[in-house]
């Protein structure tokens, strides 16, 4: 596998401390991934919609010129359609747009410690010897899951201890998927394919290099009106550390329900590793 370019993270990174005023009263935010930069929104009615295949400051430039009117024309479609946005795009805007507006520290403190925000929808590539291999450690059909051959995680953070953070993003609580996708992301962090990019990704987003080999891994999900002891005894002796968050539906899924004042409520379901 070729080198993977840091460039992008920089740039993205250049350009949100940049325009960070701007983009703050917008809910814009610029993300970095190896091949290109996206701006994409963190507002609730137009979570995650942006423009991508951003290469040059000419293109980021143009996309901040445009995309506020591309965002106003797809609200009045939905509204008129009376159509709303997937609810895990949802909970991925509000979470990211909160770390922004706390200093980059994510809004999971008080259920896992100060977890700074690192980036999102962070893709990885993959060829036939790391599918090989991942299949060989995990026992996990890699390809029967990612036929795109390659890999997404939903938000990456480290935290205090320099442990990286694997975090996926559910709005079902579907178990046996959340803890494939978890396990084969961190799996993959620990490789030397990746290890010194990611490491450095963390380094240019928050200050803070991550030390290889110390990862963690977490998902969120809806809350469940009651515990469910075998559920959360997978993700005990996984090392998962799952979260909960209120939602429309409950248990059951559905847009993540808000308090009076804006917040999504979240709490710790397994014990805190």
């Amino acid at each position: 596998m070729k080198e993977l370019s840091l460039k992008y993270f920089e740039l993205a990174q250049e350009f949100n401390h940049k325009h960070e005023k701007r983009l703050r009263e917008a809910k814009l935010h610029f993300r970095g991934n190896f091949g290109s930069c996206s701006l994409i929104s963190l507002d609730k009615k137009t979570p995650e919609e942006g423009l991508g295949g951003l290469k040059s400051r000419v293109d980021i430039v143009d996309a901040l010129i445009e995309l506020p009117g591309i965002l106003h024309k797809k609200v009045t479609i939905k509204d008129q359609e009376g159509s709303r946005p997937t609810p895990e795009k949802e909970l991925q805007s509000w979470i990211i747009l909160k770390a922004i507006d706390n200093d980059g520290w994510l809004p999971f403190e008080e259920c896992a410690g100060k977890i700074r925000f690192v980036t999102s929808e962070l893709v990885l590539p993959l060829d036939d010897k790391i599918c090989n291999e991942v299949n060989a450690a995990l026992g996990i059909d890699v390809e029967e899951i990612f036929k795109q051959r390659d890999i997404r995680n939903d938000v990456l953070g480290i935290d205090e201890g320099g442990h990286l953070i694997v975090i996926e993003l559910k709005s079902k609580r579907n178990q046996t998927e959340l803890c494939k996708q978890v396990d084969i992301f961190s799996y993959l962090l620990s490789l030397n394919a990746y290890r010194s990019a990611i490491s450095k990704i963390s380094k240019i987003s928050t200050g803070r290099e991550w030390l290889p080999g110390k990862i963690k891994k977490m998902i969120v999900w809806p809350s469940a009106s009651n515990s469910l002891s075998r559920t959360l005894k997978i993700f005990n002796d996984r090392q998962i550390t799952a979260i909960g968050y209120k939602a429309v539906n409950g248990s059951d899924g559905g847009a993540p329900m808000y308090s009076s004042d804006g917040q999504i409520e979240f709490s710790l379901e397994t014990k805190n590793i």
